[in-house]
């Protein structure tokens, strides 16, 4: 697909890697990417989850889903922060974090995403002539 990276690391979110570090945890996991993903995009958060001082209405697009379908973004973000905590971490922190498991979920995403271009393209009986 033109315009899209090989590398499907390269779609997370810039900050997942601080929000990983902050925890002391050696590698990012799915959890990691749904709290970074429910933060403000132009803020980072910081150790206990929240943003530092982020102007009302500019919350995640995540954030503005969980509102939309009557769910509470801040229990959701508390039950995160608590899955998080329960990782294994390590003290210091490490000084580079591994994408670990989340890796393999982008790159089975990945080769999803091409199944259903390919599933989506019209084949050779699919296309007709004019009649003139």
């Amino acid at each position: 697909m033109p315009g899209r990276s090989a590398d499907p690391c390269r779609a997370l979110p810039p900050n997942i890697h601080q929000v990983a570090k902050s925890y002391n945890s050696s590698q990012v996991y799915p959890v990691h990417l749904a709290l970074t993903l429910l933060s403000d995009p132009n803020q980072s958060p910081n150790a206990n989850g929240s943003t530092d001082g982020s102007p009302a209405g500019q919350q995640s697009l995540l954030w503005q889903v969980i509102n939309q379908v009557g769910g509470d973004p801040v229990a959701f973000q508390r039950a995160l922060q608590k899955a998080i905590v329960k990782l294994p971490a390590q003290d210091p922190p490490p000084e580079d974090v591994s994408i670990g498991p989340l890796s393999k979920i982008l790159r089975d995403g990945q080769e999803l995403m091409k199944t259903q271009v390919r599933a989506l393209r019209p084949g050779p009986s699919a296309v007709t002539r004019s009649e003139s």
